[in-house]
């Protein structure tokens, strides 16, 4: 029986021309297996925007080719056709191998109106590293409207940020935000725009530290945290006199105080002037702040407390303040141990027999876990009176408590 001759890469091809011939699947899958003879017809799918979710497959083809398929990628970033471009720049993402080649194209395409595809040109910048510097002034706007995950400060992260380019990042927290890109997830809130800044920001390194020490003094709240935040990553290496001044003068502004004690604790500077205002960030009602940073500043503030070894004394007076709120944020931020620890275990069990706050309550016997083994145990074993706090509660605080005890050799015969 004569056997059929195989069919040639151009017969293949014409089998492409319909997505819903039963034959296309067939003959794609075919068609990759030819090699760089299948290029061009792979290429000119690129260009259709009739595959529905099969969009990608023309580019992974493509690039399991090798770097033959590279160039006539490249010049489709240039195509009149959107489809066309915005694949191509996918294409180049998913490679994740510099190519310089496409540096001023993929650039180009950062200028336009169409997020998706600067998005996946960012992307495909990322691998160059400083050869695409010249992307950064172009990609800083755009970090601030993406919302996918090939966002745009990802690439500024790996490509760096020259010193002079921080103004530019700066003003992006000062002027009105963009509202004619769409924001479907609500994500764009003031802390999720400082933490697009701050993960700039550091990618200028500790060059950036003169002007970071100047923003520290900026009218602007999210300027002045963007800069502390900022600081805290970079650590150490950011010590500087002129940056602990300024950090030391930041203490003063209710809005700044939190962030500004962290950095120093961050760069190794003394932060016992931070304390008391420390102290005052947990009372609600006193601070002057934007209402959308509020909550996010009573977290910070008891976690930032706990990292000061000055801040003992005013912990354990704090346990006895008129504001609940206090109370609760000074028993949180107590330390495991240390002198601090013994003076707090009387104050917070003469809390526990005064307050009827079940939120009180419960931190208060949380604390009394942490601090003190003999009562935890007690209380375990129903010898010790403790409140009636909801189940969820208890189960939440004793299940690590008795198996910690039992390592001890300790059984609950409850």
């Amino acid at each position: 029986m004569a056997q059929l001759a195989p069919m040639s890469t151009a017969e293949l091809a014409r089998y492409l021309a319909d997505p819903k011939d039963p034959q296309f699947s067939w003959a794609f899958y075919a068609l990759q297996d030819r090699g760089e003879e299948a290029i061009p017809y792979l290429i000119k799918l690129m260009e259709r925007d009739d595959l529905d979710n099969g969009w990608m497959d023309p580019m992974v083809a493509l690039l399991k080719i090798g770097d033959k398929s590279i160039p006539p990628i490249v010049e489709l970033l240039k195509s009149d056709n959107p489809i066309a471009r915005r694949n191509a720049a996918w294409a180049l993402a998913r490679r994740n191998k510099p190519c310089k080649e496409a540096i001023v194209a993929l650039v180009e395409l950062l200028k336009g109106k169409d997020g998706e595809t600067a998005g996946y040109a960012a992307a495909a910048l990322a691998p160059d590293g400083k050869d695409a510097s010249v992307a950064v002034p172009f990609l800083i706007p755009l970090a601030f409207r993406q919302t996918d995950s090939l966002s745009p400060d990802i690439a500024v992260e790996q490509i760096g940020l020259d010193p002079k380019l921080i103004p530019a990042v700066i003003s992006q927290l000062t002027d009105p935000q963009d509202t004619s890109q769409p924001d479907p997830w609500h994500v764009r809130t003031d802390a999720w725009r400082i933490g697009i800044a701050v993960k700039l920001l550091q990618a200028a390194g500790t060059d950036g530290v003169p002007a970071l020490t100047e923003a520290l003094a900026n009218k602007n709240t999210l300027v002045r945290l963007a800069a502390a935040e900022t600081i805290q990553r970079l650590g150490g290496k950011a010590k500087t006199d002129p940056l602990e001044m300024a950090l030391n003068s930041a203490l003063s502004k209710d809005d700044t105080r939190v962030e500004a004690a962290a950095a120093l604790v961050a760069i190794g500077a003394p932060a016992k002037a931070a304390v008391p205002g420390l102290v005052k960030d947990l009372e609600f009602g006193k601070l002057e702040v934007p209402e959308t940073l509020e909550l996010r500043y009573r977290c910070r503030a008891a976690t930032v407390l706990a990292t000061i070894p000055e801040a003992g004394s005013a912990l354990v007076r704090g346990i006895s303040n008129s504001n609940e709120m206090v109370r609760i944020g000074c028993m949180e931020a107590l330390p495991n141990d240390g002198p601090t620890a013994k003076d707090a275990i009387p104050k917070i069990k003469e809390d526990l027999i005064s307050t009827k706050s079940p939120a009180e309550q419960y931190m208060a016997v949380k604390a009394l876990f942490r601090l003190d083994r003999e009562w935890m145990l007690a209380a375990i074993a129903n010898t010790q009176p403790a409140p009636s706090l909801p189940p969820w509660h208890w189960r939440e605080l004793v299940a690590p408590a008795i198996a910690a005890a039992k390592a001890e050799g300790y059984e609950n015969n409850k």
